[in-house]
Formats: structure tokens, sequence, C-alpha cells
């Protein structure tokens, strides 16, 4: 795993798996730059999407919601991803900047991290065999 700073393109990798938590309705900027820059060599090599949101701490049934984050992602880009995870996020008050920390206070947004590392881990399983990769 690597963060996309670390991350200079998608060469010697057999597939690529990017993710992203949800700040104000949107994947972080940088990761979104990443896949733009790199979306010509994200369709030579099997790819998947997933997203993190602490909307679906909130409420589970706001799935199209959250996919809507990452289908923006997917139209700005043209990468069609063989799969898109969605995932519960976190609340890590000491994780965001001030103008985040202020928003998710005003929204009365839930404090802690409720990602579900099992479902991610069973998540990853179930999309292995479509990235040509032994779960």
């Amino acid at each position: 795993m690597l963060a996309v700073g670390d991350a200079s393109d998608t060469s010697g990798y057999d597939a690529v798996i990017v993710g992203s938590g949800v700040r104000a309705g949107s994947w972080h900027g940088s990761v979104k730059k990443w896949v733009a820059d790199n979306a010509g060599a994200l369709t030579d090599v099997p790819t998947t999407f997933f997203t993190a949101c602490l909307t679906l701490q909130a409420d589970p049934g706001k799935t199209d919601e959250v996919r809507a984050y990452t289908d923006a992602l997917i139209q700005e880009t043209g990468v069609k991803p063989l799969d898109v995870g969605l995932f519960k996020g976190l609340n890590e008050p000491k994780l965001f900047s001030l103008p985040e920390r202020l928003i998710l206070k005003a929204l009365k947004s839930p404090q802690g991290d409720f990602r579900e590392m099992d479902v991610v881990a069973a998540w990853t399983r179930s999309i292995a065999p479509s990235l040509g990769l032994h779960s």
C-alpha cells in the first residue's frame, strides 16, 4: 500500500486499488489529481476504487449518495474501475484541519473510527480474482 504522494505511477504493478475518504462531498484532491494524471495508465491495468465516508455510519441506506462521489471521479477521469467498494469512514478531529473540524461539528457528525476492517478485508478478497491476484 502506498500513499498517493509516494506513488509516482502505475508501472511495475499488476493491479491498482485506489481509495479515498470524502471531504466536502468529494474525494481528496491529491487522490483525484493522481487518478487524473494516471488515467491513461489505469486503463492498462486492472483497477478498482473504494470510498470511505462517514455518511454510511450516519445512514447505511445512503449508498447511492456515497457511490455518487466515486461516480463523479469516474466521469471526470474516464477511468472505469472493475469494482467500487463503499465503506464507513471516520471522524477523528485531530486528523482534520480547523475548517473541517468546524464543519463536522456543525453537522453534528459522530466522532470515532467507524471503519469495519473485516468488511474491507472481505471486499478485498472478493475483488482479488478480477484483479488477477490470489486472495
